[in-house]
């Protein structure tokens, strides 16, 4: 009589003993298992993480989302809204009313705005809503009026409304002008001013505060960096009657000609970034009593501008605007990402 071959009961032996530990365990397979010290995962804990390869590569592509490389605002009249840019693209506005008319607007930062309302009242917009800002006693604003060594008014001096809204370092300020100099250019005799964000702070000073007299006047030029072929030169003519600012690529020869008789004449160019040969000429011409400005958009050497433009902006990297008969053209280096409905653009501080 054959024995029965070790190799043939072997599995038969194994299989009785596993369901006698799984009898002993409770009869879970996976108890089973576990008790005769096979290497079988447990199901996991209900407060165990998610074993699943899936939460690493969501988390990975949310690290992986760029962040925007610009963000603009611009008011449209009835709201102020906020865009963010990619270099290849740019978001949908996000837009929150303002209720009134706007004086004055400015970034405190990347995430908060400041806006002057036409009643006086002054507003920060952050995450989407409005916030009032706590201005001191109008008596703050009263000052008494200056008067000479005789004791006399001060000549020249009148009663004025001038406001004006500046950021600076340490906050939010408002400024008043309780009296102002009606001689020439004018000036404020002494300006009160407040801070009103992040804490109330008054003091009387007789500069003015910044940005009163300098406005925006969009009148950037790029950043980008000049191509290695591309050469621009000033050159006066011979007879002193001109200045041409000569631009040469090559065998490619152009100039940009200005006639310098009674007037003072001076160029300044800059590189659109992303674009090889675009560039920027600004011209001013002083005529003593005033100056004027011009932009004009040029591509290397062409003998003619692209196209003259009433206002640039730029912005971080090489993002900037510029004006164009459908509103303002939101670029990234010669791309262009989109249309605003206005001029007033202001670029979010880095």
């Amino acid at each position: 009589m054959r024995r029965p071959s070790s190799r043939n009961s072997r599995p038969a032996l194994t299989a009785f003993a596993v369901a006698l530990v799984a009898a002993a365990c409770g009869g879970a397979a996976w108890m089973a298992a576990t008790c005769s010290g096979a290497v079988v995962k447990s199901p996991p804990s209900p407060l165990s993480p998610d074993p699943s390869p899936r939460a690493p590569a969501l988390a990975s592509a949310q690290r992986a989302a760029p962040e925007p490389g610009a963000r603009l605002a611009y008011d449209d009249g009835a709201a102020l809204c906020i865009r963010d840019a990619w270099p290849d693209r740019l978001a949908e506005a996000r837009c929150i009313a303002h209720g009134e008319p706007i004086l004055q607007w400015s970034w405190v930062d990347r995430e908060r705005l400041v806006a002057l309302r036409a009643s006086g009242e002054v507003a920060l917009l952050h995450d989407g809503r409005w916030q009032e800002l706590s201005q001191p006693p109008p008596s703050t604003w009263e000052q008494p009026e200056p008067r000479d060594a005789q004791g006399h008014p001060v000549d020249g001096l009148v009663p004025s409304d001038k406001v004006h809204l500046s950021v600076r370092a340490d906050g939010v300020w408002l400024s008043r002008c309780p009296f102002w100099i009606a001689f020439d250019a004018g000036g404020c005799h002494a300006w009160v001013n407040a801070r009103l964000w992040p804490s109330l702070k008054v003091e009387v000073d007789p500069a003015e505060p910044p940005g009163f007299r300098d406005p925006e006047e969009g009148r950037d030029l790029p950043l980008g960096q000049r191509p290695d072929d591309v050469h621009l030169t000033e050159r006066p003519s011979a007879d002193g009657k001109t200045l041409a600012l000569e631009c040469t690529r090559g065998a490619s020869r152009s100039a940009l000609e200005e006639s310098t008789e009674g007037v003072g004449v001076d160029f300044d160019w800059g590189w659109v970034g992303e674009s090889p040969t675009s560039y920027v000429v600004r011209v001013s011409r002083d005529y003593i009593e005033v100056v004027r400005v011009s932009l004009y958009l040029m591509e290397a050497c062409q003998s003619a501008p692209v196209r003259e433009i009433e206002m640039l902006r730029t912005g971080p990297g090489d993002f900037w605007v510029h004006d164009d008969p459908k509103g303002v053209v939101v670029r990234h280096g010669g791309r262009a990402l989109g249309v605003v409905p206005t001029d007033d653009v202001r670029w979010a501080p880095r």
